[in-house]
């Protein structure tokens, strides 16, 4: 207790005060000033005014200073009493708020430093897998969207770049845009791993750099993204050109071989209807000539021109290496024409052609898909070598974006592991050119002729689907892009 305003002050220098009775007059002193030093030695402690005036202007001050209780005199014991346990309770409540917000402030404080630290950590540990995957011996791209988000140095290489950040499209080369597009997009769409094999664009060779690539989805701050991994397929490519160069040579020789039958089918084609003009010539000789014999000799005649047509025709077509609208109801027509100089073919295939009318055309080099018919043709043929029943159904059709072709042959059909084999280059199930043990009349083969189709068919970026039946047959269907005319 103190009566002056210097004994008060003294007293907060020396003791810790949880409530403080204020009047408002101390002595000659205005105790307003001595609530303020309270107040601020004192920040959670309560101050109760007790004064006799009856001041509107002290009570708003006392109001603005956040006083406790304001009370005027006379007051009872018991009023003062209860005002002092309730500026108690609010101390504590003050005191219990300010730890808490102590604590609150330290442990933010301290999340703060775990979150910083923690930050840190994996920005390290990003950065050395960032590192890592910078100077990984193969090609590594990010992107999100179209966008590319991160190269690594084998891939800025392979570009011939310092640095890029543009669309991941600018990296392809024209040619394989279109196949890489759907790739990305199916990943992104469907987040499935894919693969393809195209061309990365180097900006200073148009050539480009062939690569094997792996799709792996993977999203990127919310925006759906990819991981492209690649790695540089130019000595695999070398070494495939290569094996092309071997295999065009041992083709060369099969051809060969196959000429040497086709001429002898042909030499007998024609030596019939040559003798039957030498026959009809006798007679003449002998006799007048009548309408009958003529009609004879003009109808044998006409036959052996058509197949003479027919080879010239094949053997032109055949040297054009440049791409051209292709009908492809008459290159049907020309290979099963010229098919039929193999006697086997002749007298033991039924074959049958459904031919769609006004059949759109496709583009492409016409020697390319003659080998490509040609190879299926004598694929379903030797397939039916020795079955019962041996048809063969070549099949033409369209819808608003393709053309449709299908070989389909009753014959022996394949299992499972022969369908997962069959276009693997030199795989066959025939007897070898070279066997000289197997009985000569049975189907040879080199495991060559579904390999160029397979060839034919990620040249021209086709698609090709195989049905087969053990014991029933086998049916090729290929899908054409279609052009603007119909033939």
């Amino acid at each position: 207790y103190s009566a002056s305003l210097s004994g008060a002050m003294e007293a907060l220098r020396d003791h810790t005060f949880t409530v403080a009775l204020v009047d408002l007059i101390l002595g000659d002193e205005d105790g307003l000033n001595f609530i303020e030093k309270f107040q601020e030695a004192f920040p959670q402690s309560s101050v109760v005014i007790i004064t006799g005036r009856d001041d509107v202007q002290y009570a708003q001050k006392a109001i603005r200073m956040k006083v406790f209780d304001y009370i005027t005199k006379p007051f009872r014991l018991e009023t003062i009493g209860q005002v002092v346990r309730n500026a108690h309770k609010n101390h504590e409540v003050l005191v219990q708020k300010e730890q808490l917000r102590r604590e609150k402030e330290e442990y933010a404080q301290r999340l703060e430093r775990e979150v910083a630290a923690k930050t840190e950590a994996v920005h390290k540990t990003a950065r050395y897998y960032k590192n890592l995957a910078y100077d990984i011996p193969f090609g590594l791209i990010s992107v999100a969207g179209d966008k590319v988000v991160f190269i690594n140095k084998m891939a800025l290489g392979l570009i011939g770049r310092s640095s890029f950040d543009g669309d991941i499209y600018e990296l392809v080369h024209p040619s394989k845009r279109k196949s890489f597009k759907r790739v990305l997009n199916e990943t992104l769409k469907n987040q499935k791993n894919l693969s393809l094999r195209f061309r990365i664009k180097h900006f200073d060779d148009e050539a480009g750099v062939p690569v094997f690539a792996w799709f792996f989805p993977s999203d990127f701050e919310e925006e759906s993204g990819a991981i492209i991994a690649f790695n540089d397929q130019t000595s695999i490519m070398e070494s495939r050109v290569k094996e092309m160069r071997y295999r065009s040579e041992y083709f060369k020789e099969y051809h060969l071989s196959l000429i040497g039958q086709l001429a002898s089918g042909i030499a007998h084609n024609l030596n019939t209807p040559l003798s039957i003009i030498q026959g009809n010539a006798e007679l003449l000789s002998i006799k007048f000539p009548d309408l009958t014999e003529t009609r004879m000799i003009l109808r044998q005649t006409e036959h052996m021109g058509k197949q003479i047509s027919n080879l010239i025709k094949k053997g032109k077509n055949e040297l054009v290496r440049e791409e051209e609208d292709i009908d492809l109801n008459e290159l049907v027509r020309d290979e099963v024409e010229f098919s039929k100089a193999n006697l086997y073919f002749k007298h033991y295939i039924e074959t049958t052609l459904e031919l769609a009318e006004r059949l759109p055309g496709i583009r492409g080099i016409y020697y390319d898909f003659s080998v490509c018919l040609s190879a299926l043709v004598q694929n379903a043929v030797d397939a039916m070598y020795g079955c019962d029943t041996r048809r063969l159904l070549i099949r033409t059709w369209f819808d608003r974006e393709s053309v449709f072709l299908s070989v389909s042959d009753s014959g022996t059909g394949m299992s499972e592991e022969v369908q997962q084999r069959m276009f693997d280059p030199f795989f066959t199930t025939k007897a070898h050119f070279d066997d000289q043990e197997t009985d000569g009349k049975l189907p040879r083969g080199n495991g060559l002729g579904l390999s160029m189709v397979k060839d034919v068919v990620e040249q021209y970026e086709l698609e090709i689907q195989v049905s087969s039946t053990p014991g029933k047959g086998t049916t090729f269907t290929l899908k054409f892009p279609r052009i603007a005319r119909a033939h």
